[in-house]
């Protein structure tokens, strides 16, 4: 109490510098520039735990000279949207619908269709739009695509946005003066830039929009890829830094855990056949706060594809359930839990609708 009372004395007479301590979030981590003798302005930003996400304008927060934080950081159960599928054998879907599990009266939902029926495609949240992006999908359309709608409570029809396999204007400029020098040694970095994509997964990792593997249409023939396109808020590029993956999957799950590591669970590989295997990389330079580390994961204990996952709320053990064993197998029921603490992974109660394809959604 006494030293309480003194600190603004010693700050002003004596040139002492008042530290910041880390800060605590709530369903949340702190993760700081440094994590001991916080100095004024230093910079600490907010990794929500799974089912949450960072409340807009209160991801990130700086210490300042009086000890204090300048905002403090919180996470919030975010509202899920739901769109497009396959709703018959041969109709796609364009409408949306959302799910608050809060139940927040005051606010009005509403999303319009999008511009076109969509399956097997990928639905992200960019949070600097703040905006949703639909990409890629089963289509006609030979060029991967993305539409976006717009936060912006005018409730604005869909847009186009981008094309996710084609890179920036100096990309462009190089690979267009091989084409017409005809370089064979030159080597694109978009090679799919005329083709479509599909059964692709996608999370939002550090405030980025990625998209990893999944089926390129090349009209007519389609291969499993392994290729990653990450979005800067401008344009999209190839897989950088250590984001990649191991092997070629499509219609497989992924999951993030934190705001870095990128968790890939079966699929249909390059050989026709159906993947046991779970990798993880990292996929931004933010280290991981513990329990997370680097590891090798333990093996599904069954081949799966089109299967969904999802990270339980409030812990790093992810729920896998449905999908199929192999080509000739039918949807299936049965469920798994990955358990981070152990590596491990257990039978836990089935669906009551065998599934393919679907998509999990934990609160």
């Amino acid at each position: 109490k006494i030293v309480e009372e003194l600190e603004p004395t010693f700050v002003e007479r004596y040139g002492l510098i008042k530290r910041c301590q880390v800060p605590k979030v709530e369903h949340g981590l702190a993760q700081c520039d440094v994590d001991k003798n916080i100095k004024p302005n230093t910079k600490c930003r907010v990794v929500c735990n799974a089912g949450y996400i960072a409340t807009p304008g209160k991801d990130v927060t700086r210490c300042k000279k009086n000890g204090d934080w300048t905002i403090q950081m919180q996470c919030e159960v975010p509202l899920v949207v739901v769109g497009g599928g396959e709703i018959s054998e041969s109709s796609g879907d364009s409408s949306l619908e959302v799910i608050d599990f809060e139940e927040r009266k005051p606010c009005k939902y509403g999303i319009p269709d999008m511009r076109s029926q969509k399956s097997f495609f990928n639905l992200l949240y960019h949070p600097a739009g703040p905006e949703i992006l639909a990409c890629n999908g089963l289509t006609s359309s030979g060029h991967a695509s993305c539409d976006k709608w717009k936060l912006s409570g005018s409730n604005e029809p869909w847009k186009f946005h981008s094309h996710p396999h084609k890179g920036n204007k100096i990309e462009e400029m190089r690979d267009h003066f091989a084409e017409v020098t005809k370089t064979m040694s030159h080597k694109s970095n978009n090679p799919h830039k005329k083709h479509g994509r599909y059964a692709a997964e996608s999370v939002t990792v550090n405030g980025h929009p990625v998209i990893l593997g999944g089926m390129v249409n090349k009209g007519d023939s389609h291969e499993v890829t392994d290729t990653v396109r990450i979005y800067d808020g401008k344009d999209w590029s190839t897989e950088r830094r250590s984001c990649t993956m191991s092997t070629k999957r499509a219609f497989f799950c992924a999951v993030k855990l934190q705001e870095g590591m990128i968790v890939n669970i079966g699929g249909f590989g390059d050989n026709a056949n159906v993947l046991n295997t779970t990798y993880s990389r990292s996929c931004t330079s933010r280290v991981y706060l513990p329990p997370i580390v680097k590891r090798r994961f333990s093996e599904l204990p069954t081949p799966l594809s089109g299967h969904g996952c999802t990270v339980l709320p409030d812990s790093y053990d992810i729920l896998v359930s449905g999908g199929s064993r192999n080509q000739r197998d039918t949807s299936q029921w049965s469920s798994y839990i990955y358990r981070w603490e152990g590596d491990s992974w257990n039978r836990t109660s089935n669906m009551n609708t065998a599934r393919f394809g679907h998509k999990l959604v934990s609160v």
